[in-house]
């Protein structure tokens, strides 16, 4: 009875905005560290099995200037990718979006 206690606990947690946008600045700063650049996120919103949204996406390069900006970044993905060994996006949206590139050749 406790451990569906606290699975529920958990579950209706991890369903609030505030624990959400947490854990997507948590996830961010990882990103940041691991790809040696700045990631920084406003507001975080998810479904446990398929959807993933983010507002205020901001991307810095090295010289802290923006490679990216989206005001919204929305990702849907298959239902059981975590019985696959990648992940299958089926819908990409940015909104308000600003991208820079610069390629040399």
């Amino acid at each position: 009875m406790a451990v569906l206690l606290l699975l529920c606990t958990l579950y209706l947690l991890l369903k609030t905005p505030a624990v959400q946008s947490w854990l997507g600045k948590k996830v961010a700063k990882a990103f940041s560290a691991e790809l040696g650049t700045s990631i920084e996120v406003d507001r975080v919103y998810f479904s446990l099995l398929d959807r993933l949204s983010l507002k205020g996406l901001l991307v810095l390069v090295r010289q802290n200037d923006s490679l990216a900006y989206a005001n919204k970044l929305q990702l849907r993905i298959t239902d059981w990718f975590f019985t696959k060994d990648s992940i299958d996006l089926t819908h990409v949206q940015l909104e308000g979006a600003l991208v820079r590139l610069h390629r040399t050749d």
